[in-house]
């Protein structure tokens, strides 16, 4: 699942729209990216984005790519 299609989920399992649930997360990104650790900044680092902060989409494909590296390294993953 690519990023746009999980937030579209979420909108519509939510009852919202994709911009609520987008702004929801941006928030939230921000919030950590801008109160972190020195230990939690050094894996924040990990993560790619065109600016200093990811966006939802950058932050969920990171995230996603890390669940398939780890489910490929697990035998019980889903």
């Amino acid at each position: 699942m690519n990023a746009k299609k999980a937030l579209k989920a979420v909108a519509h399992q939510k009852d919202t729209t994709v911009d609520a649930i987008r702004a929801e997360i941006q928030e939230a990104i921000t919030l950590a990216w801008t109160n972190s650790s020195e230990s939690t900044a050094l894996l924040q680092q990990k993560v790619p984005s065109t600016g200093q902060i990811p966006t939802p989409e950058e932050l969920l494909e990171y995230l996603f790519i890390q669940l398939l590296i780890d489910c490929d390294h697990n035998d019980s993953c889903f």
